[in-house]
């Protein structure tokens, strides 16, 4: 027992140094593109290669879960996002910077899956929104580490702190892996039934009852939560006019919303169920669109909030419910291609949006939002359908 709440420990902690770098370049950008000599606009150059980086290493990760395991797959996952914030730090041109992307989205994508896949096959409910409670408190912290840096103009300062740290955190994860190993070893893939047999392959998994919907339901939320993180503050200057630093600071209403909601959504898994959660977190967010559109000014924003707070539970609690359907090798796998498409899908559809705003207009984000929280309602119907003609209920 305290062998799995160590390696617990060490999941969060790492969990943290995924958050890390994920706020680290949009901070740091308008520093660093000027010291650079760069247009603005090469920030959606690196973003766009780190993000396909991480959503191919997903589709990937079952696979090498399954050759070198949980734990070592992590450990060099951790180090990959170290070398690429070191080497950022180095950087002087946009290749290098492309490359060190490449090695950032990799370590990403890589120990996202992993972690995510391990926590909800081995632990309660509860953890996997803590865990993502976690990833919030390294988003948050690591502007603060860049924030002094930046006064002086020295966002290589930060980058090499922050790649310090990642260094630290994978040598604590180098000197946990004899306690992975010992905690692996008693544990075995289930396998049984329809789900067992199909055992490798994209195509094979998607043969599986309620994989597909499974799947929509990553990229119909993705698709909200990419718009929110790349386009909110923009929305709020354009259509609330408010000043881009008031927007900054007005967008922590949503991430705090996000990291409060993951943490009472662990509590609550005593007595609600994944399913639940998924459904309560998919009204209040709608509500928060609908609140975020109003023509009231300035007060509108209390929609930031409830989004947040909305949207917290429904990730963790769709990959908790993953584990429970889909046993052995389909579950490993599925948990990589629903966070591979799903990513994939949010970076598609606020590239679009970015596209055809100075047509549109910004005022048109929440209905943009509403499609595609009618479209994930529509496929919750369809889980719970499945659900209710299958033998194994995942989403209890």
């Amino acid at each position: 027992m305290f062998d799995m709440y160590f390696i617990l420990a060490i999941v969060y902690i790492t969990f943290i140094s995924l958050g890390l770098p994920d706020s680290l370049f949009g901070v740091a950008w308008p520093v660093m593109h000027s010291d650079l000599g760069m247009p603005v606009s090469y920030a959606s150059i690196i973003s766009i290669i780190t993000g396909i980086s991480s959503c191919l290493m997903s589709l990937f990760a079952g696979m090498l879960i399954k050759k070198v395991g949980t734990s070592r797959l992590t450990f060099v996952s951790v180090m990959l996002t170290a070398f690429g914030l070191l080497g950022t730090k180095f950087a002087d041109s946009l290749w290098m910077l492309i490359v060190f992307a490449v090695l950032l989205g990799i370590g990403a994508g890589a120990v996202d899956t992993a972690l995510n896949y391990y926590v909800s096959n081995n632990y309660k409910a509860r953890h996997i929104n803590w865990l993502h409670c976690f990833w919030g408190v390294g988003v948050v912290i690591s502007p603060l580490i860049m924030s002094p840096f930046l006064q002086t103009a020295d966002w290589r300062g930060g980058y090499m702190t922050i790649a310090i740290i990642q260094f630290a955190i994978s040598f604590i994860i180098l000197c946990s892996l004899p306690y992975w190993r010992k905690v692996e070893k008693k544990q075995c893939f289930v396998t049984s039934g329809e789900t067992a047999s199909q055992k490798t392959g994209f195509f094979s998994v998607l043969k599986c009852k309620g994989v597909k919907p499974s799947i929509l339901l990553f990229a119909f939320y993705c698709s909200m939560e990419f718009l929110m993180i790349t386009w909110g503050a923009s929305y709020l200057v354009n259509t609330k006019f408010v000043t881009a630093s008031l927007a900054s600071n007005l967008m922590t209403l949503y991430y705090g919303g996000v990291m409060l909601g993951r943490l009472l959504s662990g509590f609550l898994t005593v007595w609600l169920r994944d399913r639940q959660l998924i459904w309560a977190g998919t009204v209040i967010s709608l509500v928060g669109i609908v609140v975020l559109a109003l023509p009231v000014g300035i007060y509108s924003v209390a929609g930031l909030f409830l989004i947040g707070f909305g949207f917290g539970p429904i990730f963790p609690s769709a990959l908790h419910a993953t584990s429970y359907r889909f046993k052995g090798d389909v579950a490993t796998y599925l948990t990589g291609y629903q966070m591979a498409i799903g990513y994939g899908a949010g970076f598609l559809v606020q590239l679009v949006f970015g596209y055809v705003t100075p047509y549109i207009g910004f005022d048109t984000m929440p209905l943009w939002m509403v499609v595609s929280s009618g479209l994930m309602i529509i496929t919750l119907f369809r889980l719970d359908k499945v659900v209710a003609n299958s033998k194994v209920n995942f989403l209890d």
